[in-house]
Protein backbone atom coordinates (compact mmCIF):
# COMPACT_ATOMS: atom_id res chain seq x y z
CA UNK A 1 0.00 0.00 0.00
CA UNK A 2 1.52 3.29 -0.93
CA UNK A 3 1.87 6.49 1.06
CA UNK A 4 0.19 9.96 0.93
CA UNK A 5 1.33 13.63 1.47
CA UNK A 6 -1.19 15.83 3.17
CA UNK A 7 -1.05 19.02 1.71
CA UNK A 8 0.29 21.65 4.12
CA UNK A 9 -2.42 23.88 3.83
CA UNK A 10 -5.10 21.23 4.38
CA UNK A 11 -7.12 22.02 7.86
CA UNK A 12 -6.59 20.21 10.92
CA UNK A 13 -9.28 18.25 12.19
CA UNK A 14 -9.10 15.95 14.99
CA UNK A 15 -10.05 12.36 14.97
CA UNK A 16 -9.01 9.31 16.85
CA UNK A 17 -6.96 5.64 15.88
CA UNK A 18 -9.80 2.98 15.87
CA UNK A 19 -7.98 0.03 17.17
CA UNK A 20 -6.63 2.25 20.57
CA UNK A 21 -8.36 4.92 20.97
CA UNK A 22 -5.63 7.86 20.73
CA UNK A 23 -5.83 10.54 19.33
CA UNK A 24 -4.32 11.32 15.59
CA UNK A 25 -3.22 14.10 13.73
CA UNK A 26 -5.55 14.59 10.81
CA UNK A 27 -1.92 13.87 8.70
CA UNK A 28 -1.16 10.82 10.24
CA UNK A 29 -2.07 7.67 8.09
CA UNK A 30 -1.25 5.41 11.06
CA UNK A 31 -1.26 5.70 14.68
CA UNK A 32 1.70 6.85 16.87
CA UNK A 33 0.68 5.13 19.79
CA UNK A 34 0.14 0.92 18.12
CA UNK A 35 1.01 1.14 14.66
CA UNK A 36 -2.75 0.69 13.53
CA UNK A 37 -3.48 2.71 10.06
CA UNK A 38 -6.14 5.38 10.63
CA UNK A 39 -7.07 5.76 7.15
CA UNK A 40 -7.82 8.38 5.18
CA UNK A 41 -9.08 12.00 6.91
CA UNK A 42 -12.38 13.02 6.05
CA UNK A 43 -12.62 14.87 2.85
CA UNK A 44 -8.87 13.80 1.70
CA UNK A 45 -7.71 14.18 -1.71
CA UNK A 46 -4.91 12.03 -2.93
CA UNK A 47 -2.40 13.19 -4.87
CA UNK A 48 -0.88 10.58 -7.68
CA UNK A 49 2.18 13.23 -7.54
CA UNK A 50 2.94 12.01 -4.11
CA UNK A 51 2.24 8.49 -3.90
CA UNK A 52 4.93 6.31 -3.28
CA UNK A 53 6.04 2.41 -2.90
CA UNK A 54 7.91 2.94 -0.16
CA UNK A 55 6.33 1.28 2.83
CA UNK A 56 5.29 3.84 6.08
CA UNK A 57 7.01 4.25 8.48
CA UNK A 58 6.34 5.79 12.19
CA UNK A 59 9.50 7.74 12.73
CA UNK A 60 8.91 8.65 8.92
CA UNK A 61 5.50 9.98 9.98
CA UNK A 62 6.76 12.10 12.81
CA UNK A 63 10.27 13.11 11.11
CA UNK A 64 7.50 14.55 8.55
CA UNK A 65 5.75 16.26 11.17
CA UNK A 66 8.24 17.62 12.60
CA UNK A 67 9.60 19.33 9.36
CA UNK A 68 6.19 20.61 9.28
CA UNK A 69 6.06 22.30 12.48
CA UNK A 70 9.83 23.54 11.76
CA UNK A 71 8.32 24.87 8.55
CA UNK A 72 5.36 26.42 10.05
CA UNK A 73 7.63 27.81 12.80
CA UNK A 74 10.13 29.43 10.48
CA UNK A 75 6.85 30.81 8.59
CA UNK A 76 5.60 32.26 11.50
CA UNK A 77 9.23 34.44 12.07
CA UNK A 78 10.06 34.84 9.17
CA UNK A 79 6.15 36.87 9.10
CA UNK A 80 7.24 38.13 12.51
CA UNK A 81 9.93 39.44 11.68
CA UNK A 82 9.01 40.84 8.22
CA UNK A 83 6.19 42.75 10.69
CA UNK A 84 8.96 43.43 12.93
CA UNK A 85 11.05 45.17 10.12
CA UNK A 86 7.84 46.86 8.66
CA UNK A 87 7.04 48.58 11.83
CA UNK A 88 10.18 49.42 12.41
CA UNK A 89 10.26 50.97 8.96
CA UNK A 90 7.54 53.15 9.53
CA UNK A 91 8.32 53.80 13.18
CA UNK A 92 11.36 54.63 10.95
CA UNK A 93 9.68 57.09 8.58
CA UNK A 94 7.51 58.57 11.13
CA UNK A 95 10.54 59.30 13.29
CA UNK A 96 12.40 61.18 10.36
CA UNK A 97 9.13 62.92 9.62
CA UNK A 98 8.67 64.19 12.76
CA UNK A 99 12.56 65.47 12.80
CA UNK A 100 12.01 67.52 10.25
CA UNK A 101 9.04 68.57 11.76
CA UNK A 102 10.59 69.45 14.78
CA UNK A 103 13.38 70.80 12.85
CA UNK A 104 11.27 73.04 10.78
CA UNK A 105 9.52 74.22 13.71
CA UNK A 106 12.88 74.71 15.36
CA UNK A 107 14.10 76.87 12.34
CA UNK A 108 10.83 79.04 12.21
CA UNK A 109 10.83 79.85 16.04
CA UNK A 110 15.08 80.53 15.61
CA UNK A 111 14.14 82.92 12.83
CA UNK A 112 11.51 84.30 15.01
CA UNK A 113 13.76 84.62 18.10
CA UNK A 114 16.10 86.33 16.01
CA UNK A 115 13.70 88.88 14.57
CA UNK A 116 12.41 89.43 18.28
CA UNK A 117 16.14 90.15 19.62
CA UNK A 118 16.75 92.58 16.63
CA UNK A 119 13.23 94.68 17.55
CA UNK A 120 14.30 94.75 21.06
CA UNK A 121 17.63 96.10 20.55
CA UNK A 122 15.73 98.47 18.33
CA UNK A 123 13.30 99.33 20.66
CA UNK A 124 16.21 99.57 23.35
CA UNK A 125 17.97 102.06 21.25
CA UNK A 126 15.10 104.61 20.88
CA UNK A 127 14.61 103.58 24.45
CA UNK A 128 17.76 104.94 25.34
CA UNK A 129 17.78 108.11 22.75
CA UNK A 130 14.26 108.52 24.43
CA UNK A 131 16.14 108.65 27.68
CA UNK A 132 18.88 111.21 26.34
CA UNK A 133 16.26 113.31 25.23
CA UNK A 134 14.40 113.40 27.98
CA UNK A 135 17.46 114.15 30.18
CA UNK A 136 18.28 116.68 28.20
CA UNK A 137 14.91 118.46 28.13
CA UNK A 138 14.77 118.13 32.16
CA UNK A 139 18.07 119.87 32.48
CA UNK A 140 16.54 122.82 29.90
CA UNK A 141 13.67 122.69 31.75
CA UNK A 142 15.69 123.43 35.25
CA UNK A 143 17.76 126.32 33.84
CA UNK A 144 14.49 127.74 32.21
CA UNK A 145 13.26 127.75 35.61
CA UNK A 146 15.87 128.70 37.36
CA UNK A 147 15.63 131.98 35.38
CA UNK A 148 12.12 132.70 35.90
CA UNK A 149 12.64 132.06 39.57
CA UNK A 150 14.71 135.48 39.21
CA UNK A 151 12.00 137.44 36.71
CA UNK A 152 9.99 138.01 40.27
CA UNK A 153 12.51 139.47 42.43
CA UNK A 154 14.24 141.42 39.78
CA UNK A 155 10.50 143.27 38.36
CA UNK A 156 10.48 143.81 42.04
CA UNK A 157 13.72 145.40 42.44
CA UNK A 158 12.37 147.82 39.39
CA UNK A 159 8.86 148.73 41.60
CA UNK A 160 11.13 149.67 44.04
CA UNK A 161 13.20 151.96 42.03
CA UNK A 162 10.61 153.13 40.18
CA UNK A 163 8.75 153.71 43.55
CA UNK A 164 11.70 155.36 45.19
CA UNK A 165 12.51 157.80 42.16
CA UNK A 166 8.87 159.10 41.77
CA UNK A 167 8.90 159.73 45.78
CA UNK A 168 12.45 161.88 44.90
CA UNK A 169 10.83 163.55 41.82
CA UNK A 170 7.68 164.85 44.46
CA UNK A 171 10.48 165.59 47.16
CA UNK A 172 12.42 167.69 44.83
CA UNK A 173 9.64 169.55 43.25
CA UNK A 174 8.25 170.54 47.14
CA UNK A 175 12.02 171.37 47.92
CA UNK A 176 12.26 173.30 44.66
CA UNK A 177 9.10 175.55 45.75
CA UNK A 178 9.95 175.61 48.96
CA UNK A 179 13.02 177.05 48.06
CA UNK A 180 11.54 178.81 45.39
CA UNK A 181 9.34 180.62 48.19
CA UNK A 182 11.68 180.91 50.91
CA UNK A 183 14.01 182.85 48.42
CA UNK A 184 11.04 185.13 47.57
CA UNK A 185 10.14 185.98 51.00
CA UNK A 186 13.76 186.59 52.02
CA UNK A 187 13.95 188.90 49.52
CA UNK A 188 11.29 190.96 50.62
CA UNK A 189 11.77 190.79 53.75
CA UNK A 190 15.20 191.99 52.78
CA UNK A 191 13.54 194.89 50.69
CA UNK A 192 11.30 196.19 53.04
CA UNK A 193 14.06 196.54 55.79
CA UNK A 194 16.69 198.27 53.52
CA UNK A 195 13.80 200.63 52.16
CA UNK A 196 11.78 201.26 55.33
CA UNK A 197 12.79 204.21 57.53
CA UNK A 198 13.63 202.61 61.14
CA UNK A 199 11.38 204.88 62.56
CA UNK A 200 8.67 203.63 60.41
CA UNK A 201 8.74 200.31 61.00
CA UNK A 202 5.34 198.21 60.98
CA UNK A 203 7.03 195.17 63.21
CA UNK A 204 3.40 193.62 63.49
CA UNK A 205 4.46 192.90 59.47
CA UNK A 206 8.15 192.15 60.31
CA UNK A 207 7.09 189.86 62.80
CA UNK A 208 4.63 187.83 60.35
CA UNK A 209 7.08 188.25 57.42
CA UNK A 210 10.01 186.97 59.81
CA UNK A 211 7.32 184.20 61.13
CA UNK A 212 6.42 183.21 57.59
CA UNK A 213 10.18 182.74 56.63
CA UNK A 214 10.92 180.64 59.71
CA UNK A 215 8.16 178.37 58.19
CA UNK A 216 9.40 178.29 55.01
CA UNK A 217 12.65 177.47 56.45
CA UNK A 218 11.55 174.54 58.20
CA UNK A 219 9.94 173.17 55.22
CA UNK A 220 12.73 173.62 53.43
CA UNK A 221 14.22 171.69 55.77
CA UNK A 222 11.88 169.28 56.02
CA UNK A 223 12.38 168.70 52.17
CA UNK A 224 15.83 168.61 52.36
CA UNK A 225 15.68 165.52 54.71
CA UNK A 226 13.20 163.64 52.67
CA UNK A 227 15.59 163.85 49.34
CA UNK A 228 18.34 162.90 51.70
CA UNK A 229 16.33 159.92 52.95
CA UNK A 230 15.25 159.55 49.51
CA UNK A 231 18.55 159.33 48.18
CA UNK A 232 19.40 156.59 50.69
CA UNK A 233 16.86 154.82 49.58
CA UNK A 234 17.36 155.27 46.29
CA UNK A 235 21.15 154.08 46.67
CA UNK A 236 19.46 151.16 48.62
CA UNK A 237 16.85 150.61 45.36
CA UNK A 238 19.41 150.87 42.89
CA UNK A 239 21.77 148.26 44.74
CA UNK A 240 19.52 145.92 45.40
CA UNK A 241 18.15 146.07 41.50
CA UNK A 242 21.53 146.04 40.27
CA UNK A 243 21.92 142.65 42.04
CA UNK A 244 18.61 140.88 40.99
CA UNK A 245 19.56 142.02 37.28
CA UNK A 246 23.22 140.21 37.47
CA UNK A 247 21.37 137.04 39.14
CA UNK A 248 18.96 137.32 36.20
CA UNK A 249 21.63 137.69 33.28
CA UNK A 250 23.53 134.77 34.97
CA UNK A 251 20.37 132.37 35.26
CA UNK A 252 19.77 133.92 31.60
CA UNK A 253 23.36 133.04 30.30
CA UNK A 254 23.37 129.43 32.05
CA UNK A 255 20.25 129.26 29.90
CA UNK A 256 21.28 129.95 26.88
CA UNK A 257 24.36 127.44 27.28
CA UNK A 258 21.77 124.91 27.71
CA UNK A 259 19.93 125.02 24.70
CA UNK A 260 23.23 125.60 22.52
CA UNK A 261 24.75 122.00 24.31
CA UNK A 262 21.46 120.57 23.70
CA UNK A 263 21.16 121.45 20.14
CA UNK A 264 24.65 120.13 19.44
CA UNK A 265 23.80 116.84 20.90
CA UNK A 266 20.99 116.18 18.45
Amino acid sequence: MGTYEIPFGAAPVEHFCGACGARAAVDERFCGACGTATGDPPGAVVDAAYVSDEPVTVGATRRGRGRTAILAAAAFLTASLVAAVAYLGVSWRAEIHDRRQLAAALSTTQAKAAGLERERASLTERLNETTALAERRAQVLARAQRALAQVTPLLSSVDAVRTVTSKMQESRGSYAAAAETLKDDLIGLANYLLDVDPEYIDYYYLDSAIDRVNGEISTFNYYGGELTSHDDDYAAATERFETKATLFTEAVEALKNQLAKDAGAK
